[in-house]
C-alpha cells in the first residue's frame, strides 16, 4: 500500500480577502479591470451572489426570472436534491441587464466572446485577476470574502450557508429544510448596498 493512502489530506485554499479595508482595495482594482466585457461582468456578478465560479460562467438566460429577481439552479447542477433559487439584488439585475444586448442571443448569460455556444472559463476568471495584479483573492475566494464580512455584520449563519449552498450539518441540517429565501433575498440586497457602499461608486 503506497505511503500517499495516509497522507493527511489538505483542503485547498482560495485566497480571499477577510476585512472591509481589504475588500474597498479590490473593489478599486476591479473597476479598473482590463478584460473582456463578458469576463468583466462574471467577476462583478459572481461577488454578489456567491455563486460557485462554475455556475457563474455556465448561467443560462433561460436560468433567470426577471420578474421575480431570481435565479434557478437546477438540483443536478449543485448534486442536490431539489433546485436551489438565488435572489437577485438590484446591482445584480443590473449588471445582467448590461450584458443581455451583448449575449441574450446565445444560450449563456456570460457566453465567450471567443467560442460560439460555450461559455467563458473559470480559468478565465482567474486569468483576469492576475493578469491586473489582482492575487489576493480568487474567484471562488470572493464566496469567503462575502461569508467572512456577512457573518461579522451578524447575519444569519444559516442564511449564508444556504446561500453558498452548503449543507448544514448536525441535527439542525436533518429538521431544517427551510430555504429562508425571503431572509437571503433581503441579506443579498444589502450585500450588494454594502459592496456599493465600500467600493464608493458602483464599480
Amino acid at each position: 500500500i503506497p505511503d500517499s493512502v495516509f497522507a493527511k489530506h489538505e483542503s485547498k485554499h482560495f485566497n480571499h480577502v477577510t476585512t472591509k479595508a481589504e475588500l474597498a482595495a479590490v473593489l478599486t482594482k476591479m473597476k479598473a479591470l482590463q478584460a473582456s466585457f463578458e469576463v468583466t461582468q462574471a467577476l462583478r456578478f459572481a461577488l454578489l451572489v456567491f455563486m460557485r465560479p462554475a455556475n457563474v460562467c455556465n448561467l443560462k438566460w433561460t436560468q433567470i426570472d426577471f420578474d421575480q429577481g431570481v435565479i434557478t439552479i437546477e438540483a443536478n447542477e449543485m448534486k442536490k436534491e431539489r433546485e436551489f433559487l438565488v435572489p437577485l439584488s438590484k446591482q445584480a439585475t443590473v449588471i445582467l441587464s448590461e450584458i443581455k444586448p451583448l449575449t441574450g442571443h446565445t444560450e449563456f448569460v456570460f457566453n465567450s466572446p471567443y467560442s460560439t455556444g460555450k461559455p467563458i472559463s473559470r480559468d478565465s476568471l482567474s486569468n483576469a485577476l492576475r493578469r491586473n495584479g489582482i492575487t489576493e483573492i480568487s474567484p471562488h475566494g470572493l464566496r469567503h470574502t462575502a461569508s467572512t464580512l456577512l457573518h461579522e455584520e451578524g447575519c444569519s449563519s444559516d442564511a449564508i450557508e444556504l446561500q453558498l449552498s452548503h449543507v448544514i450539518g448536525g441535527i439542525r441540517g436533518v429538521y431544517n429544510k427551510a430555504q429562508y429565501f425571503d431572509q437571503r433575498k433581503v441579506m443579498m440586497q444589502d450585500w450588494a448596498d454594502y459592496v456599493d457602499k465600500l467600493s464608493r461608486n458602483k464599480f
